[in-house]
């Protein structure tokens, strides 16, 4: 096959692919991005302008209610449905293990480990409570992440 042919094959099997759904939805202005290590002029990774600082999109925070709707439709991989723990019970045990976080992250981040994790946990023996206390403050926690790590997963990730 002549490499013209091939161009054009691939051009009309692009212009038949469904589009995603929402990207005419959602278009995000990148005609401030420089190349990477320059920002505005200066030179240094950290050096950001009022115009990236106002573009940048903010996340709602987790509310009860956003976080029952994620909990409620949860599949466990214990072929269970909906959260494992109660908020009251997440309130608890973080209060014990002195976790200084927001209590509806906690809660939801705590059921999200047992959720996606159960299977996991219990080949290895590590199927305890502590166990999915500590999986949530760490994720959480994480360093690497910008703030609202959990609203991103939900909005990104989960939706």
């Amino acid at each position: 096959m002549k490499k013209s042919s091939k161009i054009m094959m691939l051009q009309n099997h692009n212009k038949n692919q469904k589009k995603f759904p929402y990207e005419e939805q959602y278009h995000y202005d990148n005609s401030y991005q420089k190349p990477l290590g320059w920002a505005y002029g200066t030179f240094g990774m950290n050096d950001f302008s009022e115009h990236t600082k106002k573009n940048k999109r903010k996340m709602r925070k987790m509310d009860k209610q956003m976080a029952q709707e994620w909990l409620d439709s949860m599949e466990n991989e214990d072929g269970s449905i909906g959260a494992h723990w109660s908020l009251e019970q997440t309130k608890q045990v973080a209060s014990q293990k002195d976790i200084d976080c927001d209590p509806i992250e906690f809660w939801v981040a705590m059921n999200m480990m047992y959720s996606d994790y159960y299977l996991v946990a219990k080949k290895f023996n590590m199927n305890t409570p502590d166990f999915y206390v500590e999986m949530a403050k760490a994720f959480l926690d994480d360093k690497d992440v910008q703030d609202n790590k959990l609203e991103n997963y939900f909005s990104y990730v989960v939706k």
